[in-house]
């Protein structure tokens, strides 16, 4: 025997009319959001938010923003763009800038990869780091202000405690290594399988931040990278889990370039403009 079930279309109503108003409030609530994200963008040059259409960001992963006609540019780029201070990185050494990727060891916590996103005053725009992973040495009292990958973690470090990625990679690349010293606890905090997504997840960043700069692929950036960090011969694991992994085989039987394009930022109707933000991760 079937059993019908009459339901009141006075509720269906009200239940309809509710679910509008929640799909409009949510609605709302982005537009609001989105308004906010704008009235927080503004020319890292000028410091003046209007003119919202010829607001470009800078595809380096600096998170800044700045209008064309303070850079130079006659109109906005179409793709990838980087902006005057990251045209002018350093990609190899130990000068930082805002933007780039580094390792950093905060108190008895182990070396871990983040984005530097500033030097504690706007007027720094760049300073000196450790060349390599220091076993001891004197406190510079120069604070780097570092967002931690995958730890949801924002702290001031000293410089003498931060590395370029490169250098920092060739001996941190090992759980081992980046370990030495953190105590149990904290070891149970921050795990060997976080540590080797933030790799990947810092990998990825460093790449696109070094093909903006250099007008070349994400994955020739890639190689370059681990080409230097002298990871190209054996792949570790964190590497071979990637998404791209296959991509990365296939080409190491290409030459890595040796010398990259030096980019400058100019008028040219070949440059280009994509959004990456790095502080979604």
């Amino acid at each position: 025997r079937t059993k019908y079930i009459y339901t009141c279309p006075v509720n269906v109503q009200r239940e309809d009319m509710s679910k509008k108003r929640r799909a409009t409030a949510a609605d709302e609530d982005k537009e609001e959001d989105e308004e906010e994200l704008w009235d927080t963008i503004k020319c890292d040059k000028c410091n003046d938010p209007n003119d919202e259409e010829l607001l470009v960001e800078c595809s380096a992963n600096c998170d800044r923003w700045f209008h064309t006609y303070c850079v130079g540019l006659s109109h906005v780029p179409e793709g990838v763009w980087a902006c005057p201070y990251c045209a002018e990185a350093k990609m190899e050494g130990n000068v930082a800038m805002i933007g780039d990727i580094v390792f950093a060891k905060v108190e008895e916590f182990p070396w871990w990869p983040g984005v530097i996103i500033g030097f504690g005053r706007e007027s720094i725009k760049s300073t000196k780091i450790s060349a390599q992973v220091p076993r001891r040495g004197t406190l510079t009292k120069k604070r780097v202000e570092i967002n931690f990958i995958y730890r949801g973690v924002y702290d001031k470090v000293d410089a003498l405690r931060v590395v370029p990625f490169i250098s920092g990679l060739q001996t941190l690349h090992h759980w081992s290594n980046a370990s030495v010293g953190t105590s149990e606890e904290i070891a149970r905090m921050c795990t060997r399988k976080e540590f080797k997504r933030a790799l990947s997840t810092a990998l990825k960043l460093a790449a696109e931040r070094r093909a903006a700069i250099s007008v070349i692929s994400v994955l020739d950036a890639k190689l370059l990278i681990l080409n230097r960090a002298s990871l190209d011969h054996q792949l570790p694991s964190w590497v071979t889990k990637h998404q791209d992994h296959y991509d990365i085989v296939a080409s190491m039987t290409r030459p890595v370039l040796n010398e990259e394009k030096k980019f400058f930022t100019s008028s040219s109707s070949n440059s280009r403009h994509r959004k990456t933000r790095w502080n979604q991760v």
